[in-house]
């Protein structure tokens, strides 16, 4: 088996590696946007919630308290979901390294794969010229050595 042939499995199973990581990659990417989409959400609702009290009019202490709880319920929230954005961000940036890596080794093998292919095709050139030039060394009639 030639080196470009044995290589070219090693080519192989890493493209294949590299495959995987980018569709863990992909994965993760929605992970991020779902996260943030949430987030956004959450902050949009709080928004929201602290515009309608502010135009609610009277306030009673019962409403006032059930508001303050209710917000430090939803700024927990908020702040949860900002955690899991920035996780899920960092994971996604810890794969694209991955991908990278692997990606770029592909890349590398797939030319030293190349670069033996091109060896052993101007070996195969040489060796067939060679013989090419054996043979016609012997079909020429009338020739001798000792002129």
């Amino acid at each position: 088996m030639t080196r470009s042939k044995r290589m070219q499995s090693v080519v192989e199973v890493t493209a294949s590696s590299e495959r995987e990581s980018a569709r863990v990659l992909g994965e993760l990417q929605k992970r991020v946007q779902a996260a943030e989409q949430r987030y956004q959400e959450l902050i949009r609702y709080r928004e929201d919630y602290t515009q309608q009290f502010a135009n609610g009019g009277s306030l009673t202490v019962a409403r006032l308290q059930d508001y303050r709880i209710f917000l430090s319920r939803l700024n927990q929230a908020v702040e949860q979901q900002q955690q899991l954005v920035e996780r899920a961000q960092q994971d996604c940036a810890k794969q694209r390294q991955r991908w990278m890596e692997i990606h770029t080794r592909v890349q590398a093998l797939g030319k030293v794969v190349t670069r033996y292919r091109d060896e052993e095709r101007s070996d195969n050139d040489r060796r067939e010229q060679k013989d090419s030039d054996a043979q016609s060394q012997q079909c020429r009639p009338g020739e001798r050595d000792d002129e």
